[in-house]
């Protein structure tokens, strides 16, 4: 079951909940201020169970989402998994809101356009991620998608040589910064390749 009784505000071991992300059926997404760094993170809270930590601690990758840490609450009975905060939004939300013509005539200005639009949240100015967001920019929607699906894809083959699949790949475990720089989240299903 999702994580009950956490209370935006509410201090659990180093991290203050600042406010909910996402929920799933087993987890719920905090952005939360690690108290003793002084630094905004994704605070993942689940039942005691899975490898998921393990698994994205080895996968340091610009297009997967960095695991910095997991703790045991002992008192609530829940894994704290502390996450690299990424400021956006999920592909599935800017799929969402994307205008049915802009797939056919649309460039990737217009796509960014539309990113712009849902992310609710920004990520502070970094100069050197302006060249990814001039390059899907300056291309066509298709050369945007292109884009996106080259980064996913050596984000993968990535995680391939270290033997993970991810097995849950779909738009809402794709998160975009508001630069259009696309990670992969959420290994909660993956498993080790034999």
């Amino acid at each position: 079951t999702a994580v009950k009784n956490l209370q935006i505000g509410e201090v659990i071991q180093d991290f203050e909940l600042l406010r909910e992300l996402g929920r799933g059926g087993f987890a719920t997404v905090f952005l939360a201020r690690q108290i003793s760094l002084g630094r905004q993170v994704a605070l993942k809270v689940s039942p005691q169970r899975g490898r998921e930590a393990q698994t994205m601690a080895s996968l340091e990758h610009d297009h997967i989402v960095q695991v910095f840490s997991e703790s045991i609450d002992g008192l609530r009975k829940k894994r704290l998994l502390c996450m690299q905060y990424v400021a956006g939004t999920t592909l599935a939300d800017v799929m969402q809101n994307l205008p049915g013509n802009i797939r056919f005539s649309g460039t990737g200005n217009d796509f960014l356009t539309v990113l712009d639009q849902v992310c609710q949240h920004r990520d502070e100015f970094k100069p050197s991620l302006l060249q990814e967001r001039q390059a899907l920019a300056q291309g066509s929607f298709f050369e945007a998608v292109c884009w996106l699906g080259g980064k996913l894809c050596a984000a993968l083959e990535f995680a391939h040589v270290k033997g993970v699949l991810h097995r849950d790949i779909k738009p809402a475990n794709i998160l975009l910064n508001n630069y259009g720089r696309p990670f992969l989240a959420d290994f909660n299903l993956a498993c080790q390749s034999d």
